[in-house]
């Protein structure tokens, strides 16, 4: 992943770039040492090893979400959890 300075917003995907995908994320760079990571799930950034979790743990400050918002054959969830997601990083601003 990329090493960002400034603020930033990812959505990523738990699945390589060859796979068709299965589950995504949220993490939101407020600053250097500030990341806010959100999963649907409500599960925590130790759970996606090893790239997303080594990622998140260059950052000394990490938020993130412990309450599920979907169940995991929920599919359609993803895109009501993003928008909430997204409306707190724009509120932020």
């Amino acid at each position: 992943m990329p090493q960002i300075k400034k603020r930033a917003a990812l959505v990523i995907n738990t699945d390589p770039h060859d796979k068709e995908g299965s589950h995504w994320l949220a993490m939101y760079i407020q600053d250097e040492k500030t990341i806010e990571f959100f999963d649907s799930y409500g599960l925590p950034p130790s759970v996606y090893e090893p790239h997303i979790s080594h990622y998140v743990k260059l950052f000394p400050n990490v938020i993130s979400n412990e309450i599920s918002l979907q169940a995991s054959h929920q599919m359609f969830a993803d895109n009501i959890a993003f928008s909430i997601f997204l409306k707190d990083v724009q509120d932020i601003r």
